[in-house]
């Protein structure tokens, strides 16, 4: 993996690539109508909260030393993952809203479930 500082600049590249992709889905927002531009809002929304979490647990891991580092690295996986999924569910389910034939969009909860700390892995012996 590299060492702590590579890790956490692989990480600001991937908090700003997620950036650009919810901005391009803000301008997507703005120039859609009604119903499909109400859909865009609520998830841009749902995308903002997930985008928070992840840039927290990107902060405890850049001030965390020694073991710390490592369990709050893995709660940032953690976060992180769920910050990839909803941005692909939410980009699929807006393109969707654009097509000609009219696609169901589930609703999005109010918020988002917290991001759940990944569990410490112990190793075994063989």
């Amino acid at each position: 993996m590299g060492t702590n500082a590579e890790y956490l600049a692989g990480m600001q590249v991937q908090l700003k690539k997620w950036d650009a992709d919810v901005d391009e889905l803000l301008t997507k927002s703005k120039k859609a109508d009604g119903e499909v531009r109400t859909a865009y809002a609520r998830r841009l929304k749902e995308l903002r909260l997930c985008r928070k979490a992840a840039q927290k647990s990107y902060e405890e891991v850049r001030v965390a030393t020694g073991a710390t580092a490592d369990r709050t690295q893995a709660g940032m996986q953690a976060s992180w993952e769920t910050m990839k999924s909803t941005l692909e569910k939410v980009t699929s389910d807006l393109e969707a809203m654009g097509r000609k034939d009219p696609v169901a969009i589930p609703e999005s909860p109010a918020e988002p479930p917290p991001p759940q700390e990944a569990p410490i892995q112990q190793e075994s012996a063989p």
